[in-house]
């Protein structure tokens, strides 16, 4: 099961996520902790994006 998500990452998600690295618009948030406190930092960064 994991062996399978990881090759599906790798296979579909990883060119994107480089893609968005390159054109500077990717944001890495910390997924450890809580589902509030992972919560708060994911919102934190989608305001502070909407703000600029």
């Amino acid at each position: 099961m994991i062996r399978h998500r990881l090759d599906l990452y790798h296979e579909q998600t990883e060119a994107v996520v480089a893609k968005y690295a390159e054109r500077g618009i990717l944001t890495q948030v910390d997924g450890i902790g809580g589902i509030d406190e992972v919560t708060d930092r994911v919102m934190s960064v989608i305001k502070a994006t909407q703000a600029a």
